[in-house]
């Protein structure tokens, strides 16, 4: 029998595109992706206006695929592919774009962009990459980031010297759908045998639906994406049967097969 999995993720574009999802079921798991989050974009005209400007920076960093789907947006927004790909792409390939996990490395690479550090696993591992290969230049790394970020990585950039210019541009929400879903995944699938977090957000966003419309606790494996939502979720109560060693497809699978 197939093992049934369940990932509690934001998923950019179509469900089906997601490549966590197409990686499980090419290896045979019976996987279900609930959207646990919703994101509210603001702020956009400011950050191109910033993104207009890479000789004022040191590099980029990217701690979330939100953080890129948002330059992505303010682009779109206020100017044109034309001139991002003419104008300003060629700047910023100069400098450093600092990522946190395989997934937003993925939306770097489409924005244009080379990813660093999308293989570090967390936020404490990436601050130790742009320690590695930050050149000390007097110009800050531009650092867009959401409502509910973790101080990690400006604390720790602080606590390096390292300077950055941070500029809130989105926002995280409770899915409005994740009792409905939550409701069809066991008409449909039953109780699952692993339950998958991808961050602090979802668990607490999900934590609720999942006591009260998920039978048979005691039966299911909980797994968590890094140290940030294994910790969330020890918090949570949830008994943390794994933790994948990095954000990405091919960690989470070496878990669960």
């Amino acid at each position: 029998m197939k093992k049934k999995v369940v990932l509690l993720k934001a998923a950019k574009g179509k469900i089906e595109d997601d490549l966590y999802l197409k990686v499980l079921r090419s290896e045979g798991l019976l996987v279900t992706l609930i959207q646990v989050l919703s994101f509210k974009f603001f702020n956009l005209k400011e950050l191109y206006e910033q993104i207009a400007q890479p000789e004022k920076y040191g590099g980029i960093i990217f701690s979330s695929p939100r953080a890129v789907e948002a330059v992505n947006k303010s682009i779109e927004n206020n100017s044109s592919l034309k001139e991002w790909q003419a104008n300003l792409i060629p700047k910023w390939h100069s400098l450093p774009a600092y990522t946190v996990g395989q997934a937003s490395g993925e939306f770097v690479k489409e924005l244009g962009l080379i990813p660093i550090g999308a293989d570090s696993g967390n936020a404490e591992n990436l601050v130790k990459t742009i320690k590695t290969g930050y050149a000390p230049s007097g110009r800050p790394l531009l650092f867009p980031c959401g409502n509910l970020r973790r101080e990690t990585i400006p604390q720790s950039l602080d606590d390096e010297g390292i300077s950055f210019e941070s500029v809130t541009v989105y926002e995280t929400t409770a899915h409005p759908e994740i009792d409905e879903s939550f409701r069809n995944l066991i008409k449909n699938e039953g109780v699952p045998d692993y339950i998958v977090f991808f961050s602090p957000s979802g668990v607490r966003f999900s934590c609720e639906a999942i006591s009260s419309l998920i039978p048979a606790m005691d039966e299911i494996q909980f797994i968590a994406i890094g140290p940030t939502t294994k910790e969330a979720m020890e918090k949570s109560g949830y008994t943390v049967t794994a933790t994948a060693e990095s954000p990405s497809p091919g960690s989470l699978l070496k878990i669960l097969i």
